[in-house]
């Protein structure tokens, strides 16, 4: 999954779930609520989504969602980083999060050599 398509997902969750995370001092200060949100980011996601179905029809989709995605979450991106702080500090992701760093630190094994660097140099967690 892209970094675009979870954080996509969890402002879907977050809004279904009517979090606390929509009315935290800094996502108000920055006016990014719920009705911002749905008007915006929502909204955006749904237009992606229907282009991407109209393309895959006309078997012209091929690197279209990705594409849209990553220019959706730059042009958001203040509130992407407010999303993600929001989702590693959030414990019901802590498994999630545990797998992303052990993928992490697998390919970091993999490549560090090829790249002058001692694998040993990054000592691997077993837990959080």
């Amino acid at each position: 999954m892209s970094p675009e398509v979870l954080a996509f997902e969890y402002a879907k969750k977050l809004f279904a779930e009517n979090s606390s995370f929509w009315e935290s001092e800094v996502v108000v200060s920055m006016g990014c609520g719920k009705i911002w949100y749905r008007e915006h980011i929502a909204k955006e996601i749904d237009e992606i989504e229907a282009e991407y179905l109209r393309r895959q029809e006309a078997s012209e989709s091929k690197g279209y969602r990705r594409e849209a995605n990553k220019k959706l979450f730059e042009k958001y991106k203040y509130f992407m980083v407010l999303l993600f702080k929001h989702w590693v500090q959030n414990p019901e992701n802590e498994n999630q999060l545990f797998k992303f760093y052990k993928n992490l630190h697998a390919l970091f094994c993999k490549v560090s050599r090829d790249h002058g660097l001692n694998p040993n140099d990054w000592k691997k967690l077993s837990s959080f």
